[in-house]
C-alpha cells in the first residue's frame, strides 16, 4: 500500500509522458521521486509501530482481566 494510499483511501495516478527524446527513458526526476516515497514509507512503518507500543502499553495498564467461578452464572453476547 502507498502511503498516499494509507492517509487517503485511494491511490493517486501518476501520469508521465516518457518521450523519444528523454535518453535511455529515464528520467531522474521519477527516480528521485519513488526515493522520496520509499522513504516516507518507511518512516510511516515505524511511526505506525511506535504508536502500536504506546497504545498496548496504556490498554495493559487498565485492562483487568475477568475471572469466573465454577458454577457462576454468566450471560454471554455473540
Amino acid at each position: 500500500m502507498t502511503p498516499f494510499k494509507y492517509v487517503y483511501r485511494y491511490d493517486l495516478k501518476f501520469y508521465i509522458d516518457i518521450g523519444d527524446t528523454v535518453p535511455n527513458r529515464e528520467i531522474p526526476s521519477a527516480k528521485e521521486q519513488v526515493e522520496t516515497f520509499k522513504k516516507l514509507h518507511r518512516e510511516l512503518q515505524q511511526q505506525m509501530v511506535k504508536t502500536q507500543k504506546h497504545q498496548t502499553k496504556y490498554y495493559n495498564l487498565q485492562y483487568k482481566p475477568k475471572e469466573f467461578k465454577k458454577g457462576q452464572l454468566i450471560k454471554l453476547s455473540i
